[in-house]
């Protein structure tokens, strides 16, 4: 089992993010999606 992790503020979410969700599935069993302060930078 693959795992996938995908890290962002999202903000906001767009297709493209949609996208690149989409893509990292096609390649992974399960994707942890990680998001950020919408505030503040560099807090992941």
């Amino acid at each position: 089992m693959t795992t996938g992790l995908y890290v962002g503020r999202f903000q906001p979410f767009h297709l493209g993010h949609l996208e690149a969700v989409r893509h990292i599935l096609s390649k992974v069993d399960e994707l942890v999606v990680v998001v950020g302060s919408a505030h503040d930078s560099h807090t992941i």
